[in-house]
């Protein structure tokens, strides 16, 4: 249900109020036969009866959201608009404290404020440069359900032993667990010139993200190797300035933009000390006070010219049964950064950052008539990559 109307020819008022309903199911079934007799029997039925395998997975999930919106205008100069979100999730935990209950169901408000102001439509400011200039706040609240169909509660998987097909607990369930709240500030300008041919943009933000999911670490004799939990926070700090221009405006019109943006994220909260994440054979860690997914490994520092260099440093490497084996000539000289002489895990540390210093995009576009050419050019810079050759 929409309203708008027009008050005293200078005040303008239009609201919004709706609801969006999803409902998804997905299933998926597959079975596995490996070792049959002749390569010619590839049906599933001819594997081995130890190694057939049959599985899959079945989801269900459920969202509801109720939003309102209000737009209010004074002489088309100053802006206000308020937007209030207000979703539930079948995905969401049954016993999430302090938020709205409707009959058992859990629901996330998610409230927004913003204000503009029309800055070239005031007398003070000189028409002659600006064709149009607006400044802008926003503050607002979002949050996401993206948490996975059953993560909120046990459930049990199929696993085949020698033949036999039987059900496993797959995951503990956590019937708090919520959605990641995130809270959004934005500032910014928008600016027209030379009769709107150059469009100038520049946003600065922080966002600030509580309650963020986290696989957390659980004791071995707990049968798993993590749980699901909102035990995390982080920040980011951000700004993005964006130039558009129209370089020939005739026949054919060309235009071009340039987008340049750099942000900042720092991991505020973690259940345990560190996080490592496993991932192509690479060892990412994210850690309080740093940012998040940096590269965890070994640093090196060339390699061993002789044994008797080898020897020099006394190091060694840990065998499975404990064992000491000491380097060699031809070894690569790892740094041993708790000087304990030997080479294990203990001496990881941080070697790079997969986050960029800065990224932005450089755009074009030619038309002539009917037809145009569209050219689009993405870079990051400052970001370490992994070496996955």
């Amino acid at each position: 249900m929409t309203y708008s109307k027009r008050f005293s020819n200078v005040h303008d008022l239009s609201a919004r109020i709706g609801f969006r309903y999803l409902k998804g199911k997905a299933e998926q079934d597959f079975g596995l036969g490996y070792n049959s007799p002749i390569d010619q029997l590839i049906s599933v039925q001819f594997g081995s009866n130890a190694l057939r395998q049959v599985g899959g997975s079945i989801g269900e999930s459920t969202w509801f959201n109720t939003y309102l919106n209000a737009d209010y205008s004074y002489a088309d100069k100053y802006f206000v608009s308020f937007n209030m979100a207000v979703d539930g999730s079948s995905r969401f935990g049954k016993n999430i404290p302090d938020v709205l209950t409707v009959s058992d169901n859990k629901f996330a408000l998610l409230p927004s404020i913003a204000a503009a102001w029309l800055l070239s439509s005031e007398k003070f400011v000189n028409g002659n440069l600006f064709d149009m200039l607006k400044v802008r706040a926003s503050y607002g609240l979002s949050g996401n359900d993206d948490i996975g169909n059953y993560t909120a509660r046990q459930t049990y998987i199929s696993q085949n032993f020698l033949g036999l097909q039987g059900l496993v607990r797959s995951g503990f369930g956590n019937n708090q667990l919520q959605w990641e709240k995130t809270s959004k500030l934005n500032v910014g300008f928008d600016a027209s010139l030379y009769n709107e041919r150059l469009n100038l943009t520049v946003d600065v933000y922080h966002n600030k993200t509580s309650k963020m999911l986290v696989y957390e670490p659980v004791p071995v004799a707990s049968g798993s190797s993590f749980t699901i939990t909102n035990s995390g926070a982080m920040a980011t700090n951000g700004i993005e300035a964006s130039v558009n221009g129209r370089i020939i405006n005739k026949v054919i019109k060309w235009d071009m933009g340039f987008t340049l943006a750099r942000s900042v994220t720092k991991v505020n909260q973690l259940p345990v000390d560190k996080i490592l994440t496993s991932f192509a054979g690479a060892t990412f860690i994210t850690q309080e006070s740093g940012a998040p997914n940096l590269f965890y490994g070994y640093k090196t520092n060339g390699v061993f010219v002789s044994d008797a260099a080898a020897a020099q440093e006394n190091l060694s490497r840990k065998n499975p049964d404990g064992s000491l084996v000491p380097f060699k000539g031809g070894d690569v000289r790892f740094q041993d950064s708790n000087n304990d002489h030997i080479i294990d895990d203990n001496d990881r540390q941080v070697i790079g950052n997969p986050n960029p210093d800065f990224f932005g995009a450089i755009t074009s576009t030619a038309a002539y008539k009917r037809f145009s050419l569209d050219v689009l050019f993405t870079f990051t810079q400052g970001n370490d990559i992994f070496n996955y050759t």
